[in-house]
């Protein structure tokens, strides 16, 4: 799976068909002032996680960040401190995974 050749000085990788793996969560964004959502990586089959990769809005524009992305139970954090949203609004985090 991971086999490693060196050519010309450069490390190359072979066969790295499903060395990465991207999980998506959504989660409900709640309405209250300084808004954060805990989040958790979930364990995939096969797979260790890498790294939070980012974080979107669904439903509503906001700028948001999660603030230990390197850790599976980090926070999504709101740039302005009031979440004025709607009930149909959420985030999606994005998590990476490499295989094991």
């Amino acid at each position: 799976m991971k086999e490693v050749n060196i050519e010309n000085g450069k490390v190359v990788l072979k066969n790295l068909k499903n060395f990465l793996h991207i999980e998506h969560i959504n989660y409900k964004v709640p309405k209250a002032e300084n808004a954060a959502i805990a989040i958790t990586a979930p364990n995939v089959s096969e797979y260790s996680f890498v790294c939070w990769i980012g974080v979107a809005s669904q439903g509503f524009v906001k700028s948001c960040y999660i603030d230990r992305p390197d850790n599976p139970n980090s926070t999504i954090w709101f740039a302005n401190t009031t979440v004025d949203i709607g009930d149909d609004t959420s985030v999606n985090a994005y998590a990476l995974y490499v295989k094991d």
